[in-house]
């Protein structure tokens, strides 16, 4: 508080007194609670100090983007280019952030990057859309798959799937079970297993979605658990640890609603395996130690 309020009447004295502090935490907090000021004061003077010193506490660039947000957004991003690339990219992503919430906010954030020119409003559609897709991701995603094929698409796609799935991995995965081609099958396989790791023993709800899934990914999905039961220690000789049985465990459930569901693919597969492994598959390892 001291150095805040002292910033407000001589901030680079403020800023001088407070590199005393021996502690590193404590000197970023009371050099950042100056610069603070300083910007709420005079942010011209006060990014270009910390642009310049070797000295200054980190965040500056995120200070005067969010003091810029506060703008016209073609004033704002205009202002933001003079102080570089970094702020230029906060004060996007801020602006988008905030103007995310509604349709109306979202036509008009798209209306002012129409006016700013150049590649603002491919840059910012796509930030504004990774907002959006926080709050309403199929919407963000239906958005987005009628854009013209751009650079960030599939990154910002992938984004949003990626935490959509975090949160309401069921919904996000009923959705991707109508779309094959809305994610690569690595990216789709690694989000199914983070939601495996999380369901623990309640597989009903991945196993539903597991069968609905694209060609293709059943099979992905069969060797990366092959592939954590292996890492996890398991052996034919009946000394797997604890955790790859629990793998296998998984692996056979998994086995079993694919054969149902697509049995000649099921089978074509459980063929290629070695005859241990395929009779782990199949029925588990009687030898198997607990």
């Amino acid at each position: 508080m001291l150095h805040f309020r002292w910033a407000q009447l001589d901030p680079e004295a403020a800023l001088e007194s407070a590199k005393a502090y021996p502690d590193e935490r404590s000197r970023h907090a009371v050099c950042r609670a100056a610069l603070t000021a300083w910007m709420n004061h005079d942010p011209e003077a006060a990014f270009r100090w910390a642009d310049a010193s070797d000295t200054a506490p980190p965040g500056a660039h995120l200070m005067m983007a969010r003091l810029l947000a506060n703008l016209p957004p073609v004033e704002a991003l205009k202002k933001a280019s003079s102080y570089g690339e970094d702020v230029r990219e906060f004060t996007l992503r801020r602006l988008a952030s905030d103007m995310s919430r509604t349709a109306e906010d979202r036509a008009a954030f798209l209306a002012e990057l129409e006016r700013a020119g150049g590649n603002e409003r491919e840059t910012g559609e796509l930030a504004l859309l990774q907002s959006w897709g926080l709050a309403e991701p199929a919407a963000a995603l239906d958005h987005l798959s009628e854009l013209p094929p751009a650079a960030g698409n599939e990154q910002v796609r992938a984004r949003i799937l990626s935490e959509w799935a975090r949160r309401d991995p069921a919904t996000a995965f009923a959705r991707l079970a109508d779309r094959p081609d809305e994610l690569p099958p690595d990216q789709r396989t690694g989000l199914y297993l983070r939601w495996l790791g999380k369901a623990e023993d309640d597989l009903a709800a991945p196993l539903d979605l597991f069968e609905k899934q694209p060609a293709g990914f059943h099979e992905s999905v069969m060797k990366r658990l092959l592939i954590e039961a292996a890492n996890e220690g398991w052996s034919p000789s009946g000394t797997s640890s604890l955790l790859a049985r629990q793998d296998l465990a998984a692996l056979r459930s998994h086995f079993s609603r694919w054969s149902t569901s697509a049995p000649q693919e099921a089978e074509s597969w459980l063929k290629s395996l070695e005859p241990d492994l395929r009779e782990s598959v199949l029925s588990g390892n009687s030898n198997e130690n607990p």
